[in-house]
């Protein structure tokens, strides 16, 4: 079954959803008897017209079958007018922000045409698939919810490290993400008077320079950017806990990765994160007393270890080869 994957432009340190996409089509490389053979489209700019135009001519002739867009480019679903189209939703973090500009053309062309055009769309969490159905009531019956896949060097990490009390160290934090929502502001509101360090996983990194600056903290924390999945998973290895408490979010592939390796979390009160992390501790993430208090609780007491290591045995439903026979059992029904 030939399936091609429409893939956004890369951005550098912005890789999350090519991650996930590129396990699978590795993992299904790897399995033939899966009779999945995909191939890769990759997107030259983020509004790529002369990719558009190649398609869809190329829609016309036969040469696609069944299209999967894997997200970040969803505009691309009406590039395939006879293929059968399958579209993913990360989140619709934008229907929180509808004050930006041209916003009526960007749903048009971002979420209605393409959620009209599709014939069956992926949403990565329940939450998602709620707020979706609430803005497109029509589109209930396309919605399939899926997972996103752990990486496997996570669950081999995972079997190897223990977490171990660090008396008299300062609490390494980690935090992933430079959107607003991922809240690491109020973050250094809450911490910055506290006994921590941090450890900051961003793309664009003016705005948490200048917030560092601003809170005398350079010399308790460091900021890294398009991280090798090596690095990414040393830079997990390295910290205490992992602070994930987003404002919003469509998944949160941290929040499974941190649990792999049994690393502590802090995270929002919201779906899906508190579902994704049963045994995390859970924050108003628009409390800064409630964040301060949440670190000086693991500072003062720990963490219950029993607990992360049943966090760590459920994540084994995120392994690769069970995200890829979900995808797999929706191209057999719709491609």
């Amino acid at each position: 079954m030939k399936i091609h994957f429409i893939y956004r432009k890369t951005n550098p340190g912005n890789y999350s959803i090519e991650s996930i996409y590129d396990q699978l089509l590795s993992y299904w490389k790897k399995h033939p008897e899966h009779e999945i053979d995909p191939i890769k489209v990759q997107l030259n700019y983020n509004y790529d017209l002369g990719a558009f135009l190649q398609c869809w001519f190329g829609s016309l002739l036969g040469n696609y079958k069944c299209i999967h867009v894997t997200g970040g480019c969803h505009y691309m679903m009406l590039a395939f007018p006879r293929a059968r189209r399958i579209l993913t939703i990360h989140d619709l973090v934008r229907f929180q922000e509808p004050k930006m500009r041209f916003w009526g053309l960007y749903r048009l062309l971002f979420y209605t045409l393409p959620i009209r055009f599709s014939h069956k769309i992926i949403v990565v969490s329940e939450a998602t698939k709620v707020v979706l159905v609430n803005q497109y009531p029509k589109a209930k019956d396309k919605i399939e919810v899926i997972d996103n896949p752990l990486h496997p060097s996570f669950i081999e990490a995972g079997k190897k490290l223990n977490s171990a009390a660090r008396p008299n160290k300062p609490l390494h934090i980690l935090q992933i993400g430079d959107k607003a929502l991922k809240n690491y502001e109020r973050l250094l509101e809450a911490t910055h008077w506290l006994h921590v360090e941090y450890t900051f996983i961003h793309a664009n990194t003016e705005r948490i320079k200048t917030l560092l600056r601003q809170y005398k903290l350079n010399d308790k924390a460091r900021i890294l950017s398009a991280l090798s999945q090596e690095k990414l998973l040393q830079a997990y290895c390295e910290a205490d806990v992992l602070f994930f408490a987003s404002q919003a979010e469509g998944f949160g592939l941290p929040l499974i990765e941190a649990q792999a390796i049994g690393l502590p979390i802090i995270t929002s009160d919201r779906l899906p994160m508190k579902t994704l992390a049963p045994y995390a501790l859970l924050v108003d993430p628009n409390s800064a007393d409630q964040i301060r208090s949440a670190v000086q609780s693991i500072i003062e007491k720990g963490i219950n270890n029993n607990q992360l290591q049943q966090a760590k045995n459920e994540v084994s439903r995120y392994e690769v080869k069970h995200i890829a026979e979900a995808y797999r059992s929706v191209y057999l029904r719709f491609a």
